[in-house]
Protein backbone atom coordinates (compact mmCIF):
# COMPACT_ATOMS: atom_id res chain seq x y z
CA UNK A 1 0.00 0.00 0.00
CA UNK A 2 2.95 2.58 1.00
CA UNK A 3 4.54 1.24 -2.15
CA UNK A 4 1.97 1.93 -5.03
CA UNK A 5 0.91 5.59 -3.35
CA UNK A 6 4.72 5.93 -3.57
CA UNK A 7 4.88 4.72 -7.16
CA UNK A 8 2.00 6.74 -8.03
CA UNK A 9 3.54 10.38 -6.72
CA UNK A 10 6.93 9.16 -8.86
CA UNK A 11 6.46 7.82 -12.29
CA UNK A 12 5.07 9.70 -15.26
CA UNK A 13 3.08 7.50 -17.31
CA UNK A 14 1.15 3.82 -17.63
CA UNK A 15 4.47 2.34 -19.42
CA UNK A 16 6.23 3.20 -16.06
CA UNK A 17 3.80 2.93 -13.40
CA UNK A 18 3.40 -1.04 -14.85
CA UNK A 19 7.41 -1.53 -14.50
CA UNK A 20 7.21 -0.17 -11.18
CA UNK A 21 4.48 -2.48 -10.14
CA UNK A 22 6.36 -5.43 -11.76
CA UNK A 23 9.20 -4.40 -10.19
CA UNK A 24 7.91 -4.04 -6.73
CA UNK A 25 6.77 -7.55 -6.69
CA UNK A 26 2.92 -6.77 -6.19
CA UNK A 27 1.53 -9.53 -8.27
CA UNK A 28 3.75 -11.76 -6.41
CA UNK A 29 3.38 -10.35 -2.94
CA UNK A 30 -1.04 -10.09 -3.94
CA UNK A 31 -0.69 -14.18 -4.90
CA UNK A 32 1.07 -15.06 -2.04
CA UNK A 33 -1.74 -13.07 0.70
CA UNK A 34 -4.25 -14.54 -1.54
CA UNK A 35 -3.40 -17.94 -0.90
CA UNK A 36 -2.66 -16.99 2.45
CA UNK A 37 -6.22 -15.36 3.12
CA UNK A 38 -8.24 -18.91 2.76
CA UNK A 39 -6.10 -20.61 5.67
CA UNK A 40 -7.79 -17.79 8.36
CA UNK A 41 -10.82 -17.58 7.25
CA UNK A 42 -14.20 -19.96 8.15
CA UNK A 43 -16.87 -18.47 6.42
CA UNK A 44 -17.35 -17.36 2.90
CA UNK A 45 -19.59 -17.59 0.18
CA UNK A 46 -20.04 -21.03 -0.98
CA UNK A 47 -19.92 -22.35 -4.86
CA UNK A 48 -23.30 -22.43 -6.33
CA UNK A 49 -25.00 -22.39 -9.76
CA UNK A 50 -26.14 -18.63 -11.40
CA UNK A 51 -28.74 -18.09 -13.83
CA UNK A 52 -29.99 -14.53 -13.70
CA UNK A 53 -27.41 -11.41 -11.95
CA UNK A 54 -29.79 -10.30 -9.40
CA UNK A 55 -27.34 -9.39 -6.62
CA UNK A 56 -23.98 -7.70 -6.68
CA UNK A 57 -21.42 -7.31 -4.36
CA UNK A 58 -18.63 -4.44 -5.01
CA UNK A 59 -15.20 -4.57 -3.07
CA UNK A 60 -13.38 -1.83 -3.11
CA UNK A 61 -10.04 -1.28 -1.12
CA UNK A 62 -10.96 1.84 0.59
CA UNK A 63 -13.65 4.82 0.87
CA UNK A 64 -13.11 8.46 1.71
CA UNK A 65 -14.09 11.82 2.33
CA UNK A 66 -16.18 13.95 0.11
CA UNK A 67 -15.25 14.83 -3.03
CA UNK A 68 -12.34 11.26 -3.25
CA UNK A 69 -12.59 10.15 -6.99
CA UNK A 70 -11.90 6.40 -5.85
CA UNK A 71 -14.97 6.54 -3.66
CA UNK A 72 -17.04 8.77 -6.31
CA UNK A 73 -16.39 6.07 -8.75
CA UNK A 74 -17.60 3.34 -6.47
CA UNK A 75 -20.47 5.34 -5.29
CA UNK A 76 -21.97 5.61 -8.90
CA UNK A 77 -21.23 2.06 -10.14
CA UNK A 78 -23.35 1.09 -6.99
CA UNK A 79 -25.86 3.54 -8.34
CA UNK A 80 -26.28 2.59 -11.87
CA UNK A 81 -26.46 -1.11 -10.99
CA UNK A 82 -29.17 -0.25 -8.39
CA UNK A 83 -30.85 1.97 -11.50
CA UNK A 84 -30.73 -1.20 -13.73
CA UNK A 85 -32.62 -3.19 -10.93
CA UNK A 86 -29.98 -5.06 -9.26
CA UNK A 87 -29.52 -5.30 -5.58
CA UNK A 88 -25.82 -3.85 -4.18
CA UNK A 89 -24.27 -4.23 -1.29
CA UNK A 90 -20.44 -2.28 -0.74
CA UNK A 91 -17.59 -3.85 1.05
CA UNK A 92 -14.40 -1.94 2.19
CA UNK A 93 -12.32 -3.13 4.28
CA UNK A 94 -10.25 0.03 4.63
CA UNK A 95 -7.44 -1.47 3.64
CA UNK A 96 -5.18 1.79 2.96
CA UNK A 97 -5.62 2.52 7.35
CA UNK A 98 -2.83 0.47 8.84
CA UNK A 99 -2.45 0.86 12.88
CA UNK A 100 0.64 2.27 14.01
CA UNK A 101 1.67 3.21 10.20
CA UNK A 102 3.77 5.98 11.11
CA UNK A 103 5.80 3.45 12.94
CA UNK A 104 5.84 1.01 10.70
CA UNK A 105 8.64 1.98 7.99
CA UNK A 106 10.42 4.30 10.14
CA UNK A 107 9.37 6.77 7.68
CA UNK A 108 6.80 8.77 9.83
CA UNK A 109 4.19 8.37 6.90
CA UNK A 110 0.70 7.51 6.20
CA UNK A 111 -1.39 6.22 3.85
CA UNK A 112 -4.71 6.95 5.98
CA UNK A 113 -7.42 9.28 4.37
CA UNK A 114 -10.37 10.64 5.26
CA UNK A 115 -13.27 8.96 6.90
CA UNK A 116 -16.53 7.92 4.80
CA UNK A 117 -18.85 10.33 5.85
CA UNK A 118 -22.78 9.52 4.04
CA UNK A 119 -24.08 12.81 4.76
CA UNK A 120 -21.01 14.73 3.17
CA UNK A 121 -21.66 12.73 -0.09
CA UNK A 122 -25.38 13.30 0.35
CA UNK A 123 -27.07 12.44 -2.91
CA UNK A 124 -24.70 10.38 -4.31
CA UNK A 125 -24.69 7.77 -1.85
CA UNK A 126 -27.63 6.03 -2.72
CA UNK A 127 -30.04 5.38 0.22
CA UNK A 128 -30.98 1.91 -1.36
CA UNK A 129 -27.36 0.27 -0.37
CA UNK A 130 -25.96 -1.56 2.35
CA UNK A 131 -22.15 -0.54 3.14
CA UNK A 132 -19.58 -2.31 5.12
CA UNK A 133 -16.63 -1.10 6.81
CA UNK A 134 -13.78 -2.64 7.92
CA UNK A 135 -13.12 -2.02 11.91
CA UNK A 136 -9.93 -0.25 12.24
CA UNK A 137 -9.59 -1.92 15.62
CA UNK A 138 -8.68 -4.82 13.71
CA UNK A 139 -5.52 -5.43 11.62
CA UNK A 140 -5.59 -5.48 7.82
CA UNK A 141 -6.19 -9.41 7.62
CA UNK A 142 -8.88 -9.69 9.99
CA UNK A 143 -10.68 -7.03 8.73
CA UNK A 144 -10.24 -9.47 5.18
CA UNK A 145 -11.80 -12.14 6.98
CA UNK A 146 -14.53 -10.79 9.01
CA UNK A 147 -15.63 -8.81 5.82
CA UNK A 148 -16.01 -12.43 3.92
CA UNK A 149 -18.65 -13.19 6.31
CA UNK A 150 -20.63 -10.52 5.66
CA UNK A 151 -20.38 -11.02 1.99
CA UNK A 152 -21.00 -14.61 2.31
CA UNK A 153 -24.70 -13.34 4.05
CA UNK A 154 -25.07 -11.34 1.38
CA UNK A 155 -24.60 -14.05 -1.07
CA UNK A 156 -24.15 -12.15 -4.05
CA UNK A 157 -24.44 -13.69 -7.85
CA UNK A 158 -21.94 -11.00 -8.94
CA UNK A 159 -18.56 -9.81 -7.55
CA UNK A 160 -17.49 -6.39 -8.87
CA UNK A 161 -14.13 -5.03 -7.80
CA UNK A 162 -13.33 -1.33 -7.90
CA UNK A 163 -9.94 -0.46 -7.50
CA UNK A 164 -6.35 -1.45 -8.32
CA UNK A 165 -6.47 -4.80 -6.28
CA UNK A 166 -7.95 -6.39 -3.16
CA UNK A 167 -6.45 -9.67 -1.60
CA UNK A 168 -10.45 -10.11 -0.73
CA UNK A 169 -11.29 -10.92 -4.10
CA UNK A 170 -9.52 -13.87 -4.84
CA UNK A 171 -11.50 -16.53 -2.37
CA UNK A 172 -14.59 -14.72 -4.03
CA UNK A 173 -13.67 -15.92 -7.76
CA UNK A 174 -13.45 -19.05 -6.58
CA UNK A 175 -17.61 -19.31 -5.97
CA UNK A 176 -18.75 -16.12 -7.88
CA UNK A 177 -18.48 -14.45 -11.27
CA UNK A 178 -15.62 -11.23 -10.95
CA UNK A 179 -16.10 -8.20 -13.13
CA UNK A 180 -13.36 -5.56 -12.45
CA UNK A 181 -13.06 -2.01 -12.84
CA UNK A 182 -9.62 -0.35 -12.14
CA UNK A 183 -9.22 3.31 -10.79
CA UNK A 184 -6.37 3.19 -13.37
CA UNK A 185 -6.21 2.78 -17.17
CA UNK A 186 -4.35 -0.49 -16.54
CA UNK A 187 -5.86 -3.81 -15.79
CA UNK A 188 -6.16 -4.90 -11.99
CA UNK A 189 -4.00 -6.84 -10.41
CA UNK A 190 -6.75 -9.24 -9.08
CA UNK A 191 -8.07 -12.32 -11.23
CA UNK A 192 -11.21 -11.57 -12.54
CA UNK A 193 -13.36 -13.06 -15.26
CA UNK A 194 -14.08 -9.15 -17.13
CA UNK A 195 -12.34 -5.97 -16.71
CA UNK A 196 -13.99 -2.77 -17.33
CA UNK A 197 -10.87 -1.67 -20.16
CA UNK A 198 -10.90 2.55 -20.55
CA UNK A 199 -9.14 1.93 -24.46
CA UNK A 200 -11.02 -0.11 -26.86
CA UNK A 201 -7.88 -1.58 -28.22
CA UNK A 202 -7.87 -3.70 -24.84
CA UNK A 203 -11.44 -5.51 -25.88
CA UNK A 204 -11.55 -8.67 -26.47
CA UNK A 205 -8.30 -9.89 -25.29
CA UNK A 206 -7.44 -11.97 -22.66
CA UNK A 207 -4.81 -10.51 -20.54
CA UNK A 208 -1.35 -10.76 -19.35
CA UNK A 209 0.39 -7.86 -17.81
CA UNK A 210 0.97 -8.80 -14.68
CA UNK A 211 3.29 -11.93 -15.88
CA UNK A 212 0.50 -14.12 -16.48
CA UNK A 213 -1.12 -13.39 -13.46
CA UNK A 214 -4.72 -12.65 -15.55
CA UNK A 215 -4.43 -14.78 -18.32
CA UNK A 216 -7.98 -15.75 -17.41
CA UNK A 217 -9.71 -12.07 -17.97
CA UNK A 218 -11.16 -10.48 -20.80
CA UNK A 219 -11.16 -6.81 -21.49
CA UNK A 220 -14.82 -5.01 -22.27
CA UNK A 221 -14.74 -1.86 -23.59
CA UNK A 222 -16.17 0.61 -21.31
CA UNK A 223 -14.64 4.15 -21.25
CA UNK A 224 -17.42 5.66 -18.58
CA UNK A 225 -15.89 6.60 -15.91
CA UNK A 226 -17.20 10.61 -14.18
CA UNK A 227 -20.13 11.84 -13.70
CA UNK A 228 -20.61 15.61 -14.67
CA UNK A 229 -20.97 17.00 -11.44
CA UNK A 230 -23.97 19.84 -10.51
CA UNK A 231 -22.16 23.21 -9.73
CA UNK A 232 -23.63 23.70 -6.30
CA UNK A 233 -22.87 27.53 -6.28
CA UNK A 234 -21.28 30.12 -8.52
CA UNK A 235 -17.82 31.27 -7.95
CA UNK A 236 -16.73 34.15 -8.94
CA UNK A 237 -12.98 34.48 -9.95
CA UNK A 238 -12.08 37.33 -6.84
CA UNK A 239 -13.18 34.76 -4.87
CA UNK A 240 -10.65 32.54 -6.22
CA UNK A 241 -7.98 35.43 -5.65
CA UNK A 242 -7.52 35.29 -9.59
CA UNK A 243 -7.17 38.26 -11.54
CA UNK A 244 -10.22 39.04 -13.56
CA UNK A 245 -7.80 39.57 -16.73
CA UNK A 246 -6.09 36.66 -16.74
CA UNK A 247 -5.96 33.50 -18.57
CA UNK A 248 -5.98 31.18 -16.33
CA UNK A 249 -4.55 27.60 -16.62
CA UNK A 250 -5.90 24.87 -13.99
CA UNK A 251 -4.23 21.43 -12.72
CA UNK A 252 -5.68 19.66 -9.77
CA UNK A 253 -4.80 16.94 -7.90
CA UNK A 254 -3.94 15.23 -4.26
CA UNK A 255 -0.05 15.18 -5.32
CA UNK A 256 0.61 18.08 -7.32
CA UNK A 257 3.46 19.14 -5.08
CA UNK A 258 5.52 16.08 -6.13
CA UNK A 259 4.26 15.57 -9.77
CA UNK A 260 5.30 19.49 -10.71
CA UNK A 261 8.90 18.86 -10.64
CA UNK A 262 12.15 19.03 -12.91
CA UNK A 263 12.66 19.97 -16.19
CA UNK A 264 9.24 20.09 -17.31
CA UNK A 265 8.05 22.35 -13.89
CA UNK A 266 11.13 24.22 -15.69
CA UNK A 267 9.71 24.54 -18.71
CA UNK A 268 6.05 25.34 -17.25
CA UNK A 269 8.55 28.42 -15.67
CA UNK A 270 9.68 29.49 -19.06
CA UNK A 271 5.97 29.32 -20.35
CA UNK A 272 4.81 31.90 -17.68
CA UNK A 273 7.42 34.23 -17.50
CA UNK A 274 7.16 34.41 -21.28
CA UNK A 275 3.16 34.97 -21.15
CA UNK A 276 2.84 37.50 -17.87
CA UNK A 277 -0.68 37.23 -18.36
CA UNK A 278 -1.38 33.81 -17.06
CA UNK A 279 -2.21 32.95 -14.14
CA UNK A 280 -1.43 28.56 -13.27
CA UNK A 281 -4.38 27.84 -10.48
CA UNK A 282 -3.47 25.08 -8.63
CA UNK A 283 -6.04 22.71 -6.75
CA UNK A 284 -5.97 20.23 -4.64
CA UNK A 285 -4.79 18.32 -1.21
CA UNK A 286 -3.47 20.61 1.07
CA UNK A 287 -2.59 23.37 -1.04
CA UNK A 288 0.76 23.40 -1.15
CA UNK A 289 3.43 24.77 -3.20
CA UNK A 290 5.20 22.74 -5.50
CA UNK A 291 9.12 23.35 -4.49
CA UNK A 292 9.66 23.86 -7.95
CA UNK A 293 7.09 26.84 -8.03
CA UNK A 294 8.33 28.83 -4.92
CA UNK A 295 9.91 32.01 -6.14
CA UNK A 296 7.28 32.47 -9.16
CA UNK A 297 5.67 35.75 -8.50
CA UNK A 298 2.24 35.08 -6.61
CA UNK A 299 -0.15 36.63 -9.45
CA UNK A 300 1.08 34.15 -11.91
CA UNK A 301 0.78 31.37 -9.67
CA UNK A 302 -2.24 30.13 -6.84
CA UNK A 303 -2.30 27.40 -4.99
CA UNK A 304 -5.75 25.92 -3.79
CA UNK A 305 -6.52 23.20 -1.32
CA UNK A 306 -8.98 20.44 -2.52
CA UNK A 307 -12.58 22.30 -3.30
CA UNK A 308 -15.96 20.78 -3.10
CA UNK A 309 -17.67 22.90 -5.88
CA UNK A 310 -15.01 21.91 -8.53
CA UNK A 311 -17.41 22.51 -11.40
CA UNK A 312 -17.18 26.03 -10.38
CA UNK A 313 -13.15 26.31 -10.41
CA UNK A 314 -13.13 25.04 -14.10
CA UNK A 315 -15.67 27.54 -15.28
CA UNK A 316 -13.27 30.27 -13.81
CA UNK A 317 -10.32 28.65 -15.77
CA UNK A 318 -9.12 28.60 -19.37
CA UNK A 319 -7.21 26.06 -20.05
CA UNK A 320 -6.81 22.51 -18.30
CA UNK A 321 -2.92 21.17 -17.66
CA UNK A 322 -2.54 17.81 -16.97
CA UNK A 323 1.30 17.04 -15.54
CA UNK A 324 3.24 14.10 -16.49
CA UNK A 325 2.10 11.71 -14.25
CA UNK A 326 0.40 8.27 -14.32
CA UNK A 327 -3.17 9.59 -12.72
CA UNK A 328 -5.13 12.97 -13.16
CA UNK A 329 -7.69 10.70 -15.28
CA UNK A 330 -10.56 12.06 -13.06
CA UNK A 331 -9.64 15.55 -13.54
CA UNK A 332 -8.91 15.61 -16.71
CA UNK A 333 -12.90 14.36 -17.34
CA UNK A 334 -14.08 16.67 -15.33
CA UNK A 335 -12.51 19.59 -16.82
CA UNK A 336 -13.34 17.97 -19.83
CA UNK A 337 -17.19 17.96 -18.89
CA UNK A 338 -16.91 22.03 -18.01
CA UNK A 339 -16.00 22.35 -21.79
CA UNK A 340 -12.32 23.23 -20.87
CA UNK A 341 -9.69 22.54 -23.47
CA UNK A 342 -6.93 19.91 -22.38
CA UNK A 343 -3.20 19.33 -22.75
CA UNK A 344 -1.94 16.06 -21.66
CA UNK A 345 0.44 13.52 -22.30
CA UNK A 346 -0.61 10.23 -23.94
CA UNK A 347 0.08 7.07 -21.97
CA UNK A 348 -1.40 7.77 -18.59
CA UNK A 349 -4.82 7.88 -17.31
CA UNK A 350 -5.54 11.43 -18.53
CA UNK A 351 -4.28 10.65 -22.34
CA UNK A 352 -6.68 7.75 -22.15
CA UNK A 353 -9.47 10.54 -21.65
CA UNK A 354 -9.02 12.50 -24.83
CA UNK A 355 -8.18 9.68 -27.47
CA UNK A 356 -6.29 11.53 -30.03
CA UNK A 357 -6.24 14.93 -28.40
CA UNK A 358 -3.42 13.62 -25.81
CA UNK A 359 0.30 14.59 -27.06
CA UNK A 360 3.69 12.09 -27.34
CA UNK A 361 6.06 14.46 -26.09
CA UNK A 362 7.04 17.67 -24.67
CA UNK A 363 7.88 19.57 -27.41
CA UNK A 364 4.13 19.01 -28.76
CA UNK A 365 2.82 19.32 -25.29
CA UNK A 366 4.38 22.91 -24.96
CA UNK A 367 3.47 23.70 -28.44
CA UNK A 368 0.30 23.01 -27.98
CA UNK A 369 -0.02 24.74 -24.78
CA UNK A 370 1.20 27.98 -26.35
CA UNK A 371 -1.41 28.29 -29.57
CA UNK A 372 -3.46 27.57 -26.87
CA UNK A 373 -2.95 30.60 -24.68
CA UNK A 374 -2.46 33.08 -28.14
CA UNK A 375 -5.72 31.72 -29.48
CA UNK A 376 -9.34 32.25 -28.23
CA UNK A 377 -10.82 30.48 -31.19
CA UNK A 378 -8.97 27.50 -30.72
CA UNK A 379 -9.56 26.94 -26.96
CA UNK A 380 -13.53 27.34 -27.80
CA UNK A 381 -12.68 24.86 -30.58
CA UNK A 382 -10.92 22.67 -28.29
CA UNK A 383 -13.20 22.78 -25.47
CA UNK A 384 -16.09 22.08 -27.60
CA UNK A 385 -14.99 19.46 -28.18
CA UNK A 386 -13.62 17.70 -25.39
CA UNK A 387 -17.45 18.49 -23.93
CA UNK A 388 -18.41 16.55 -26.50
CA UNK A 389 -16.31 13.70 -25.95
CA UNK A 390 -17.35 13.06 -22.44
CA UNK A 391 -20.62 13.10 -23.41
CA UNK A 392 -19.76 10.55 -25.56
CA UNK A 393 -17.40 8.50 -24.12
CA UNK A 394 -16.87 9.69 -20.39
CA UNK A 395 -20.40 10.18 -18.95
CA UNK A 396 -21.51 7.70 -15.92
CA UNK A 397 -25.41 8.21 -16.75
CA UNK A 398 -25.12 6.17 -20.17
CA UNK A 399 -22.99 3.45 -18.84
CA UNK A 400 -26.01 1.36 -17.67
CA UNK A 401 -26.52 -1.40 -20.33
CA UNK A 402 -22.87 -1.47 -21.28
CA UNK A 403 -22.49 -2.76 -17.28
CA UNK A 404 -25.00 -5.33 -17.74
CA UNK A 405 -23.47 -6.64 -20.65
CA UNK A 406 -20.01 -6.90 -18.97
CA UNK A 407 -21.95 -8.54 -16.03
CA UNK A 408 -23.42 -11.11 -18.33
CA UNK A 409 -20.06 -11.69 -20.01
CA UNK A 410 -18.71 -12.26 -16.37
CA UNK A 411 -21.07 -14.95 -15.84
CA UNK A 412 -20.65 -16.60 -18.86
CA UNK A 413 -17.18 -16.93 -17.96
CA UNK A 414 -17.35 -18.44 -14.89
CA UNK A 415 -20.09 -20.79 -16.39
CA UNK A 416 -17.25 -21.48 -18.47
CA UNK A 417 -14.45 -21.78 -15.76
CA UNK A 418 -16.49 -23.62 -13.00
CA UNK A 419 -18.68 -26.41 -15.04
CA UNK A 420 -18.82 -29.29 -13.94
CA UNK A 421 -18.53 -28.25 -10.60
CA UNK A 422 -21.16 -26.59 -10.45
CA UNK A 423 -24.45 -28.61 -11.06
Amino acid sequence: MFAWARILGHVNNRTAFSQAIRDAYFPEILHKLERHLPQLVTVRPLARKIERIQKVAIITPYLSSYPHAPTSMTLHQARILIEQGIEVALFSCLDLTVPGMPHLLGAGESTTMGAFDVAKWGPQCPPEIAIYQGAECFSVIGRWGDMLTHVATFDPDLVMSVGFYSPLVAPLFEARPVLGLNIHSVAPLNAVDVWLCASPEDAGKTHAEWGGYLANSIGWHHPYRVRRKPTTSAVSRQELALPETALVLISAGYRLEMEIDGAWAARMIELLKSHPHVTWLLVGGKGTMPHALEQMPPQQVRVLCEQDNMPAVFQCCDIYVNPPRMGGGFSVAEAMAEGLPVVTYSDSDGGCKVGGSAVLNDTDYFSKLAALIVSADMRRQEGTAMQTLFSTTLDLDKSGPSLLAACDLALQRFTGRTTPVIS
